[in-house]
């Protein structure tokens, strides 16, 4: 039987643990500092296409809108044309902000390693 023998003293021991307990965690802190910063930059990057897009679209739909009412204008008022597809718009995007909430309220913003340390 091979047996270790130590010369450090009892104090010397728990001084070291209590070192490496702190190097432990300020590695960890590191860590998880590192992982919010790659998920930031990642969801920044996509947020600024998403933006870029959406004010493309965003012009492609008010022409689009506009001849709606121009081309429903041919057999209703035009303030009952503009007011028809103003309110079917609206309605559209309400279903879309709700359902977008709805998802948003899904998401766990806490990485997964660390919703499995909670």
């Amino acid at each position: 039987m091979d047996v270790r023998t130590d010369s450090r003293s009892f104090g010397q021991l728990v001084t070291n643990l209590i070192s490496d307990v702190g190097t432990l965690i300020q590695q960890e802190v590191s860590l998880a500092r590192s992982e919010v910063t790659e998920r930031i930059s990642k969801v920044g990057s996509g947020v600024g296409r998403m933006l870029f897009g959406g004010a493309i679209m965003y012009a492609g739909l008010t022409i689009m809108l506009l001849a709606a009412v121009i081309e429903l204008a041919l057999i209703l008022p035009q303030w009952l044309a503009a007011l028809a597809v103003g309110a079917l718009v609206t309605l559209i995007g309400l279903i879309f902000m709700l359902s977008g909430r709805r998802a948003l309220n899904q998401v766990n913003p806490l990485s997964d390693r660390n919703s499995k340390n909670t």
